[in-house]
Order: structure tokens, then sequence, then C-alpha cells
């Protein structure tokens, strides 16, 4: 969501269909011992209707912070962990019938990978370990995800958010000349919105070219 602006600044007509605090990944989610949260975002009837309304050229998907917890599937006892097999293939089942329906009036879909970001002020270590602020789960959800991506070349691409806002593979709060990028570690401000925005939109706009041909859209950019 804190996206949207840099995307409009930078010139596309953005309609934004996100879910504040939601998940792709459906089932019951664990924070930390004690704190389980059940509920699941509407995706599979609210995105359908997205696409009818406004017939969007192009589809960005963005979900990282809720998808690494580790999940109980509907109607099962066992808890899935990010980083094994049997999480990553249920979360790539899950994220495929994402693209499924995101793809399904023939839009092209682009995904962003997991983001490195830094745990806001006041995130305990617990939370920190089972979530997308441990750098071993990031590595292991990137991974699913490049693993769809390789198997729906024809209506999907990844782009990499992981590497932008942290070349190093450190989480900077400064970027390009802009800083902060984000206010709390994880939402952009404002400007980083905007860097962002200058960076994805040509992704967007040619989503069957590859990384490369790509090349990076900010550093000649003002």
């Amino acid at each position: 969501m804190s996206m949207t602006q840099g995307l409009r600044d930078a010139g596309l007509d953005v309609v934004h269909g996100a879910f504040p605090g939601c998940k792709v990944v459906r089932g019951t989610i664990r924070i930390e011992e004690g704190d389980e949260r059940d509920g699941d975002c509407p995706w599979q009837t609210t995105w359908p209707e997205v696409l009818r309304e406004h017939g969007p050229q192009v589809v960005f998907l963005e979900s990282a912070a809720f998808e690494l917890f580790d999940v109980q599937a509907p109607g099962s006892s066992d808890w899935l962990v990010p980083g094994t097999p049997e999480w990553a293939s249920y979360w790539y089942s899950e994220m495929q019938q994402a693209i499924d329906t995101l793809s399904s009036t023939g839009v092209f879909v682009v995904v962003a990978n997991i983001a490195c970001s830094n745990p806001p002020v006041g995130t305990s270590d617990s939370v920190a370990a089972r979530s997308a602020f441990n750098l071993a789960r990031v590595k292991a959800g990137n991974a699913v995800l490049e693993n769809l991506a390789s198997r729906n070349t024809e209506r999907m691409r990844l782009v990499d958010l992981n590497a932008f806002p942290c070349p190093d593979g450190d989480y900077r709060p400064g970027l390009h000349g802009v800083d902060p990028v984000r206010d709390d570690g994880v939402h952009l401000t404002q400007e980083g919105s905007a860097l962002v925005g200058r960076w994805l939109v040509p992704q967007l706009l040619a989503p069957e070219a590859t990384a490369s041909d790509l090349g990076s859209a900010v550093t000649n950019t003002p």
C-alpha cells in the first residue's frame, strides 16, 4: 500500500486492491508461542472483482510480512515452518492459486520477491526470529518465488525487491539520496515510495523483459 503513491508519481494509473495486515497463505499463523491468529484475507473473491471492474494491463503482487510465520493449513493440526520442504510445498501451492486468480483475465502478473526489512522498534527477538525479519526465512521464501516464476514464465515475472533496497544484503535506512526510505523499517516513506516507484515502473511497463534487459532504472534517475 505504501508503494501506490510512488507508482502514481511515476506516471501510472494505479488501482490498489491491497489488504492491510493480510497474507496470501491461508490458515492459522503463529506469531510466537501463545500468539496464534486465525482469519484469511478475501483475495479469492475480491481480486476477480477488481479485475472485472478495472481491466488492468498489468497486475503487481507484493506480500511478505505475514507469509513467513509458521502456518497451520485449514483442516490440519501440523505447523509448517518456513525453510522446510513441507512449508515450501504448501506456500508454493497457495501462491500458484494467487497467480492463477490474478492472471485469469489474461493479464500479466509481476511479483515482488520478499524484501529485506528491519524490525520496527519494540519488536521482540522471538517475533523477529519467526517472521520476515529472519533472513533464513526470507531466503527460503524467495527460493519458492523463483521456482514459481520459472514455471509461469508466460504470465508472471519476478522483480528483485530484496536486492534493490539492500544491495549489499544488509538493511540500509537510506538509499540513492533518500533517507529514510522506510519510516519503520518496513513501510515506505513518501520519498521512499517515489524512489521505489521510479525503479519499479519500467519493469511493470515491460513485464516480459528480463532484469538484464532493464538494468537499473534508478541509477540514472535524478
